[in-house]
């Protein structure tokens, strides 16, 4: 008889995308069960013997916690520890990413189970931004790309209020972000299907343009953004690099779902001064756990005069974004990043 991995969430869409995942994407010598109420999962258990469960914490009580279930998992906001002490993952993570976390949980010895969960495909979404305007930020971003692109699938999302990229590759575009937008609200499932029909080509990466209207950006709330995300995290892409601009109504939420978030940073006074004044508001508000997950990377100079272009406020993004983003001393870095990423 096959034993039995439970899914309980009251998000339908969260619980139907997980689903749909595992069912499509991985090789879990488990049998999948979902339940979008906890008074249907009780019955279920009572009639038959659960192996794992993966609940949402809000639907877990101490009835569920006395049932006889093998392995009991909690899907919390930011993984803390939950009832009871149950080990709990973040909810809000790419989807192979979070059953890795699940099944590294489900101690059972099972070298099937083992092996499946160890061959796991993840989505890494990684996020840069900085509260530092004109650092370089878009080129460190394409120049982050290209080099993930040598062995990865890659992504880039610009959402920002204007990007420029129209101008800067003489480009129109038939469909952008805003399209993708439109698909989620209509039918998120659909946008998955739309993602190949809006996407383009920037050399080696592949991006969604950027939205046309900045309104489009403005308009989504946060909780549409982590959705969203969730949904792109599903596509084929083994990176997803996002470039968030402070637009966004829901900032914070974007970079929570990253792995990590590359923060550029310059060397003047005034660019350290806006860096402390936004470490001490991620405090204020709440959201000091993204301290963790933030790389700050000084942005290199090519030569004397650039330096002293910085200083004077003639930052990066003026000296040309593609021949920027190309520039020896930038690849290095990033090559180093993620030699660090891969080693470290």
């Amino acid at each position: 008889m096959n034993k039995i991995f439970a899914i309980c969430d009251t998000d339908r869409l969260y619980v139907k995308n997980l689903i749909q995942y595992m069912n499509s994407r991985q090789k879990i010598p488990l049998n999948l069960q979902a339940f979008t109420s906890p008074e249907l999962l009780k019955e279920y258990a009572a009639r038959n013997a659960i192996e794992l469960l993966l609940i949402s914490a809000e639907a877990m009580d101490e009835e569920i916690a006395g049932l006889n279930i093998g392995k009991i998992v909690l899907l919390t906001e930011d993984g803390a520890v939950g009832l009871k002490g149950f080990p709990s993952v973040n909810r809000y993570q790419a989807s192979g990413s979070l059953v890795q976390e699940v099944m590294a949980h489900y101690e059972t010895g099972n070298l099937a189970v083992a092996y499946a969960a160890a061959k796991m495909a993840t989505t890494h979404l990684i996020g840069v931004y900085s509260p530092i305007k004109r650092c370089g930020k878009t080129a460190f971003s394409l120049a982050l790309g290209a080099v993930y692109a040598r062995t990865s699938r890659v992504l880039y999302v610009n959402l920002e209020d204007f990007s420029g990229f129209r101008s800067l590759l003489g480009r129109e575009y038939r469909m952008d972000i805003s399209d993708l937008l439109y698909f989620y609200r209509e039918e998120k499932q659909g946008m998955l299907g739309k993602i190949e029909e809006v996407t383009e080509k920037f050399n080696t990466i592949s991006y969604l343009p950027p939205a046309m209207c900045p309104a489009d950006i403005k308009s989504v709330q946060p909780e549409e953004w982590k959705e969203w995300f969730i949904l792109l995290l599903q596509s084929h892409f083994e990176v997803i690099i996002v470039e968030p601009g402070d637009c966004v109504n829901g900032l914070e939420e974007i970079l929570a779902l990253c792995s990590k978030i590359y923060m550029p940073v310059l060397k003047d006074k005034t660019s350290v001064a806006k860096l402390k004044e936004y470490e001490e508001y991620l405090q204020l508000a709440g959201w000091e756990g993204l301290a963790s997950k933030i790389v700050k990377q000084p942005m290199p100079y090519r030569d004397e005069q650039f330096e002293q272009d910085a200083l004077e406020g003639e930052y990066a993004a003026d000296k040309g974004l593609f021949e920027y983003m190309e520039s020896e001393e930038l690849r290095q870095l990033v090559d180093g990043l993620i030699q660090e990423e891969e080693y470290g």
